[in-house]
């Protein structure tokens, strides 16, 4: 996720940059700024000293998706450093890493944290979120967060959706964002 959050970010700046060109013809002849190199070139890092998992599968995999992530973004060479071809390799990069994550493991509440999942009304009563906003209704308490999570992207925004399950029985989604570290 933090990855992904990233890429986002660079692609925002390359975006930015590329808007910014006064000619239309001068966009394929751009090299990436200073600045931009450097966020790439922390990626790299962050990769590297990412912690690796116990399971040899995932550790397999995470050494893979580095040492292509440092192949497709090696700028030795001055081919690499052009503006259009980072923007399109990153982008390929976010696609690539979207559908790994979506096919991953599910989430599950007691993963990220086991004191929602462990709640129930006989802990405490506790009513839903924004139900004092409507004067008319009939305020709902939580009985239970359900342990299944999503995981959400839009305009590169993550969001972890919770369920909780209501005193009436009904089910109740909630998002909450992922803060960028």
């Amino acid at each position: 996720v933090e990855v992904l959050q990233k890429l986002y970010t660079v692609i925002q700046m390359c975006e930015t940059e590329a808007f910014e060109i006064d000619h239309r013809q001068d966009v394929l002849n751009v090299k990436i700024s200073p600045q931009i190199y450097k966020y790439i070139t922390g990626i790299m890092q962050f990769l590297n000293n990412a912690p690796s998992n116990n399971r040899s599968r995932d550790a397999t995999k995470q050494n893979t998706i580095k040492q292509r992530f440092e192949a497709d973004f090696d700028f030795s060479n001055n081919q690499g450093k052009k503006l259009h071809k980072v923007l399109k390799t990153l982008k390929c990069w976010v696609k690539m890493l979207d559908k790994t994550q979506s096919n991953s493991s599910k989430n599950y509440l007691e993963e990220h944290c086991p004191y929602l999942s462990k709640f129930n009304s006989c802990s405490a009563e506790v009513y839903l979120f924004g139900e004092f906003l409507n004067p008319k209704a009939h305020y709902v308490k939580i009985a239970r967060f359900l342990p299944k999570i999503e995981t959400i992207r839009r305009h590169s925004l993550t969001a972890r959706r919770l369920f909780i399950r209501g005193s009436n029985g009904k089910i109740y989604p909630y998002s909450a964002l992922i803060p960028l570290l």
